[in-house]
């Protein structure tokens, strides 16, 4: 199976949204397209910050 690893640039509104949706619907994407979608890095300016998200292996970095 493929895996499709992804990189996210902030994390404000929307892509606390993509976050959320891409860990509650990762097996039906996998399913569907054959595809393991994983989010490994994001860049922001507040690492510290994980607004209620569950970031646990995903590498949060100020160097963007």
């Amino acid at each position: 199976m493929t895996e499709l690893r992804i990189g996210m640039l902030g994390l404000g509104t929307v892509a606390r949204g993509v976050v959320s949706l891409l860990q509650r619907n990762a097996e039906e994407i996998r399913q569907r397209t054959g595809v393991a979608m994983r989010l490994v890095r994001i860049g922001t300016r507040e690492p510290h910050i994980t607004w209620g998200l569950n970031l646990d292996g995903i590498t949060l970095d100020t160097d963007v």
